[in-house]
């Protein structure tokens, strides 16, 4: 009767693009949405740059963004939050993009990304991760090499998965909406469906920065 289509705008698009949206219609959610018809956004940006300027207030130069290569460019929120932060600080920004594998699984990725980048290019820092998982998979990686957190490597995750809370030491991170997220979405939908003459359903929610001791 009706789809709520998490982070995956451009399968919305081509959705709507073939008419499929005036028989079964469609929410499109998450940080990553598309804006044709009824949308539940969640926008990334100042969460981000306040992530950013927190590790630089720890006294952190060297902070890297560490997240998937398609990630690590320009039009992405967390990328232009990130380049942001580290231009009004006088900081060169370094992006860590992890390259896409085959059997992409974001900790495991990080966990065996993270030692070779290490070795390569020396530790930073400061990591902000574009997610929990790949936060998780850093932090245990850099713990395996020795590297204490936070007093030599501080780390911010996004997302906010409960997870998070549970490792040693605990993951700062950006906790997204989900729940009420997710709330908007089915009521978009049910409107929709009872009524699809009316207006577009449109909001943009904001994550909330959720500092812990993984980050000082």
């Amino acid at each position: 009767d009706g789809i709520v289509a998490f982070e995956s705008p451009r399968t919305v698009d081509a959705y709507l693009d073939a008419g499929h949206g005036e028989h079964t219609p469609i929410v499109s959610v998450g940080s990553h949405w598309s804006e044709r018809g009824d949308f539940v956004g969640t926008d990334l940006y100042d969460a981000s740059l306040s992530a950013v300027q927190h590790l630089l207030s720890q006294g952190r130069k060297r902070v890297a963004l560490l997240g998937p290569a398609w990630l690590c460019s320009p039009g992405q929120s967390r990328f232009e939050a990130y380049t942001l932060a580290m231009s009004q600080a006088g900081l060169s920004p370094e992006y860590a993009g992890i390259p896409l594998v085959a059997t992409w699984d974001e900790t495991r990725t990080a966990f065996d990304f993270l030692p070779g980048y290490v070795a390569s290019h020396g530790c930073p820092e400061g990591l902000f991760c574009s997610s929990d998982e790949i936060a998780i998979g850093a932090q245990r990686a850099l713990q395996d090499l020795g590297f204490r957190i936070p007093e030599d490597v501080a780390i911010i995750g996004c997302e906010g998965i409960e997870e998070t809370a549970y490792h040693h030491p605990r993951i700062s991170t950006i906790e997204e909406p989900v729940a009420e997220s997710c709330r908007l979405a089915w009521d978009f939908l049910k409107r929709r469906i009872e009524n699809p003459s009316i207006p577009p359903q449109r909001v943009v929610l904001q994550p909330r920065l959720v500092i812990r001791e993984s980050s000082g």
